[in-house]
C-alpha cells in the first residue's frame, strides 16, 4: 500500500475545524515544523504524527491511510474478540430496559457523529 503525503494533509484539512498554528499551539507541535511538512508534501515524523491524530480525535492509521477513521479502544478492542461479552453488549444496547442509560448514550453517539459531519 503506497501512502500519499498528499492526501494525508487532505485528510488533516477535511477534520481540523482551526488552523494548523492553533493546533500546533495548543499541542506543543512545532509549527514551523509542521508548516515545512505541509509545504514539501511530507509525512510528519510518527510522534508529530500521533499528536496531530489525537489532536483531530481520529487515528494515525486514518491519516496515513483513509481507514479506520476513529482509534478502538483497548475496552472496546476487549468486547470484539471476546464472543460472549460482545452478545452481552449487544443484546443492552438492543434492549433498553436492561440499562436505559445505554439509550441515551446511544442516542447521543450518533448525534455527535452527525454533527462531526
Amino acid at each position: 500500500m503506497e501512502i500519499s503525503a498528499s492526501d494525508l494533509w487532505k485528510r488533516v484539512d477535511s477534520l481540523r475545524k482551526e488552523p494548523l498554528s492553533v493546533i500546533c499551539q495548543r499541542t506543543g507541535l512545532s509549527y514551523a515544523r509542521v508548516k515545512r511538512n505541509r509545504t514539501d508534501c511530507r509525512i510528519p515524523s510518527a510522534e508529530d504524527l500521533l499528536i496531530i491524530s489525537q489532536a483531530l480525535s481520529t487515528s494515525m492509521e486514518y491519516l496515513l491511510t483513509g481507514e479506520n477513521a476513529f482509534p478502538i479502544s483497548p475496552e472496546a478492542r476487549f468486547v470484539e474478540a471476546n464472543g460472549i461479552m460482545r452478545t452481552f453488549v449487544r443484546c443492552c444496547m438492543d434492549d433498553t430496559r436492561l440499562f436505559p442509560s445505554s439509550a441515551l448514550a446511544a442516542e447521543q453517539d450518533r448525534e455527535e457523529v452527525k454533527n462531526e459531519r
